[in-house]
């Protein structure tokens, strides 16, 4: 499990930059599976059936909903903690 996962996010109010192109990819050496595209990171999963599908993606909409800000244009570290905790759960599916 990677550190990042048993981080809590903190509020961002906008007056923390975005992350630099270094940080951004020395954190995502520890989210296995995200990627950058056009300034967010993803990831694709597959599931064996519909449940499954269905209690993956309640479980990250809950996940997201409480970690996701837009105070800053960009990404920050909150947005690798998100991903490692998300990683967390599909390990347990």
């Amino acid at each position: 499990m990677s550190d990042l996962a048993t981080k809590v996010c903190q509020p961002c109010s906008g007056e923390i930059s975005a992350l630099d192109e270094r940080q951004i990819n020395d954190l995502l050496a520890d989210v296995h599976g995200w990627k950058v595209t056009e300034g967010h990171i993803e990831r694709t999963f597959r599931f064996d059936n519909y449940h499954q599908t269905i209690a993956f993606v309640n479980a990250v909409a809950w996940i997201a909903k409480k970690y996701w800000t837009h105070a800053i244009d960009g990404l920050s570290e909150n947005d690798f903690i998100c991903a490692a905790k998300i990683n967390v759960l599909v390990d347990k599916i």
